[in-house]
Parts: structure tokens; sequence; C-alpha cells
């Protein structure tokens, strides 16, 4: 705990809604952290009991992972739900991210992004959880997105995506050069690939959760010091840990505040 700097503004850029919120606030308070950017979550590991509850619930997520789209519209109505409740009850703790139905045409996803994400105060759109193959399915909320106020989106990049999916966020983003895009998980074993992809293309930065090793996390931050964000990915990543690893593979303090908090903070103008 000695290392813990508290005067530094820290921000975890991705993590989702768990219960009880208050664990999750200790938790924050425990490491330093000052706000959690959460996403929604359509299934709860922190709630299982035993090895046969986390296994059902982590085949749930992989089926949505997998594309299963039903399941997912089942579970989005709680889930939305539970995000909005945990940014109401903790306003100066929590940020969050909403998410959008990929049916919707762009005149519809316009209308959507205004009304059920910027006027809730939502301040971008996320976790994308695609199918490999399925990155074309993101090009209206491009397009809305270029349409209001340039929100920007959070794509999960780990399995089952390929580098071809990468590849192609990479296309479309430079398609539509003022829309932020954060490739989550760090491009996964794409690790390498992604830092010149991120190198490459003015709109996109780089989260850390769930990285590949700690010689992929020293060098992204290496190499993308303004663009690399800080993340947790917290029920399924360990909040203290997570902060501690940055900070032992950083050892320049610019470039930690940077990394910490000073990106992400500056990508969406938070106080």
């Amino acid at each position: 705990m000695d290392n813990i700097n508290q005067k530094l503004l820290v921000i975890d850029n991705h993590s989702h809604v768990t219960f009880p919120l208050e664990d999750h606030i200790h938790l924050m308070d425990e490491a330093g952290i000052n706000k959690t950017i959460l996403f929604r979550t359509l299934v709860h590991p922190e709630k299982t009991k035993n090895l046969y509850e986390l296994r059902k619930e982590m085949n749930q997520l992989n089926s949505i992972l997998n594309g299963n789209v039903s399941l997912a519209q089942l579970k989005a109505k709680d889930a939305e739900t539970e995000l909005l409740t945990a940014i109401e009850r903790y306003p100066d703790r929590f940020i969050g991210f909403g998410a959008i139905p990929l049916s919707f045409n762009t005149v519809q996803m316009v209308e959507y992004i205004e009304k059920e994400l910027l006027a809730k105060e939502l301040v971008g759109i996320g976790e994308f959880t695609l199918a490999s193959g399925s990155i074309y399915l993101l090009e209206n909320v491009f397009k809305a997105s270029s349409k209001t106020k340039n929100i920007p989106l959070w794509i999960h990049t780990l399995n089952p995506l390929i580098l071809k999916d990468i590849q192609e966020i990479e296309i479309m983003a430079q398609k539509y050069p003022s829309v932020p895009v954060i490739l989550g998980h760090m491009g996964g074993m794409n690790w390498l690939e992604a830092i010149d992809i991120v190198k490459n293309t003015t709109n996109i930065y780089i989260d850390t959760s769930a990285n590949y090793s700690t010689l992929a996390l020293k060098t992204v931050i290496e190499e993308l010091p303004d663009k690399t964000l800080f993340g947790v990915d917290y029920p399924y990543g360990n909040i203290l840990l997570s902060r501690i690893t940055i900070e032992e593979v950083c050892k320049n303090k610019d470039v930690l505040a940077k990394v910490l908090g000073g990106n992400i903070q500056k990508l969406l103008k938070i106080d």
C-alpha cells in the first residue's frame, strides 16, 4: 500500500456493475481509485456461491460473447436499470457507458443516443462484444456517434475477435475520424499489432484491462503514453493488483499520471 499515491487522479476506465455496490466502493477506496466508468453487466459472477453456479454464469457470458443476441436482449433491461441505479446512488464515484441496439438504423440510433444516453448523462457506448466477422454491424453506430457528440465507443477485442476483426475496427475508425474508439483489453494476443493500429489512427485508444502479460502492458505504455487507459474489468480483474501492476511497469511519474487517469479524463472531459 505504500506505493499508492493518493494525490494522483485515478480513473478505472472499464469495470462492470456488481453487487453490493458498497463492496466495489470499498475496493476502490482501498486501491485509491477516484472514479470508475461502469458498464452494464449481463451476468453476475460475484453472486455465485460455488463452481457450478460460476460455470453457469460464465457459460452464459461466453454465449453472449459468441453472438447470442437473444440471450443478451433477454438480460438487457435489467442490466440497464442496474447501471443507472449505480450511477444515481454514487454519482461522485461512478460514470456510465450505455448500450445501443445494433438492429437500429442510423436515424434511430441518433435519437436513442440523444434520449437514452446523453440525456441520462452516459458518456460512451459499450462494451461491444461482437462475434468474429461482425464488425460491420458497428457502421451505423459510428455514423450515429459522428452525428451527435462523437460519443466514444468501447469495443471488446479479446476472443472471439481475431486480428482481422481488429484491423476492420481500424478501417472503420479511420473512416469516422471524429469518433473516439477504445480497444478493450489491449487486443489480447494481438497486442503487438494493436500498438501499430493505435499509433496509426488518431482516434483509437487502448485499454489495459485483462492484459496478456506484464511485458505487453509495459510495452504498450511505453509506446502509447498518451493513448493508454487504465482499466480493471472488475469483477474479472482485481482492482488493487491492477493499479499496482501499472505502477510496477511504469516508473515515469508523468506517464503514470496520464495512464492512470489523465488520458481518460481528457478524452471524456471529466471534471
